[in-house]
């Protein structure tokens, strides 16, 4: 379990505003600490899925213009199977 610290203005000698963005900070986190419902979990797994949706499809792009290049480059098509001539 994490300590807490009071935060006094004449104790650790800091300014007014530092001391209320600490505070103000502390108390984001203990929002964000609260437990979800259902829904906003739910919520938040389709989020990250769509982060990773975008992500995978951006590498994807990337992998697909290396591949072009490539095949620019060295006139070989790396699609194609390597077995399919005859």
């Amino acid at each position: 379990m994490a300590k807490k610290y009071d935060l006094d203005e004449k104790k650790l000698s800091l300014s007014h505003d530092i001391i209320t963005k600490v505070k103000a900070m502390r108390s984001k986190k203990a929002m964000e600490k609260a437990p979800l419902t259902r829904e906003e979990e739910l919520e938040e797994q389709v989020s990250n899925l769509k982060k990773a949706l975008e992500y995978s499809e951006l590498r994807n792009q990337g992998l697909m213009k290396v591949i072009e290049i490539s095949s620019k480059e060295y006139g070989e098509d790396l699609l194609k199977k390597a077995g399919a001539k005859q």
